[in-house]
């Protein structure tokens, strides 16, 4: 036996299946937010449970038009891709405390370069960081 979307499909309607699509969604997202795409198999290792259940999850994003896969071999081996109705997932408080870690330390490195080196670019950058 082989798997089947539409034979799986009912499942993710489940209880158990919308907590799966829903945890699945978000992974996907996170992924894709910080690196664009995501191998299939990367989007299922946020749950546990029965691998054709997981892989209904994906493609059911995909049949709402969420997500996009380019067909690489093996379902596994597919990239998932933002579709034009990916919406990217809102940074969560600890991305943003380590993107403003982030900022302070690329500015205090270019006000000691500033320092250092008295170059005016340098100096311009640090007037960009404030």
């Amino acid at each position: 036996m082989s798997y089947s979307y539409q034979a799986r499909r009912p499942w993710v309607f489940s209880e158990e299946g919308v907590a799966s699509l829903l945890a699945i969604r978000d992974h996907i997202g996170r992924l894709m937010t910080d690196a664009g795409c995501c191998m299939a198999i990367e989007a299922l290792t946020v749950v546990s449970g029965e691998t054709w259940d997981m892989m209904a999850c994906v493609d059911y994003l995909v049949e709402r038009g969420e997500i996009e896969i380019l067909n690489h071999g093996s379902w596994q081996n597919h990239i998932l891709i933002p579709s034009e109705k990916f919406v990217p997932l809102a940074k969560t408080h600890e991305q943003r405390n380590a993107d403003y870690d982030r900022n302070e330390r690329y500015c205090m490195e270019a006000r000691e370069a500033g320092k250092k080196e008295g170059r005016k670019a340098a100096l311009q950058e640090v007037g960009e960081c404030g």
